[in-house]
């Protein structure tokens, strides 16, 4: 669904800001690192009791944005929550490749420690639509 100049935008960039749906209604929105999957999912991990995850286990329809000055991209989708191995370590160290030395190596910790000792999990997001100006 994502168009060359979309996953252009994507492969620029490494934050996004992930919303999620609470119970009553509100949005709740979280700061999180992202890859872009070969498929044109966007990846992320999360820890698994976190809002987000409950949120997204409970209702799939998220929004991911990325900005980048006066340039956005506001992707709707579904989510599915990946928390068993050995996909879910496949799809972590993905997002811990595609992240600067330094925010990779918070993520190596957890990754050496263990998934399911850190509860970590990976929210994959399959994109319907999106807008912008990229």
């Amino acid at each position: 669904m994502l168009t060359d100049e979309q996953r252009r935008f994507l492969a620029e960039h490494r934050w996004c800001l992930l919303t999620t749906v609470r119970r009553d209604g509100r949005p709740q929105v979280s700061m999180l690192a992202y890859a872009l999957g070969d498929d044109g999912t966007i990846l992320l991990s999360a820890r698994a009791e976190s809002a987000k995850v409950r949120n997204a286990r409970r209702r799939a329809d998220v929004v991911v944005t990325i900005a980048d000055d006066r340039r956005f991209l506001a992707l709707d989708g579904s989510v599915e929550v990946v928390a068993d191995d050995p996909r879910r370590a496949v799809l972590t160290r993905a997002v811990q490749d595609s992240l600067l030395p330094a925010d990779a190596a918070v993520l190596q910790r957890e990754f050496d420690a263990g998934l399911d000792v850190t509860g970590r999990v990976v929210l994959v997001i399959s994109p319907r639509s999106g807008v912008g100006r990229v």
